[in-house]
């Protein structure tokens, strides 16, 4: 497991949803490189009570940092 933290633009609205009685809210980030202009997508995932007021205050495009543990995923598209 590692932690880290990101900075960017959320890429979409948050859904809030609802599991085993708890609430989650996903949404994504995308942290822009100016070196050498490439751009991380982070699937972001938040959970309880601290889903349900974020999916209440962030919105499409705007700035945030996230701290969390991450886990990779990796693919080519065609």
């Amino acid at each position: 497991m590692i932690q880290i933290s990101a900075s960017g633009n959320v890429g979409s609205d948050p859904k809030l949803r609802t599991v085993n009685d708890s609430q989650v809210c996903n949404f994504s980030v995308a942290c822009e490189y100016w070196k050498d202009k490439s751009t991380t997508w982070f699937k972001c995932e938040v959970w309880g009570n601290r889903a349900e007021v974020l999916s209440q205050h962030i919105k499409k495009g705007m700035k945030v940092t996230v701290f969390g543990e991450m886990h990779t995923q990796s693919w080519t598209s065609k």
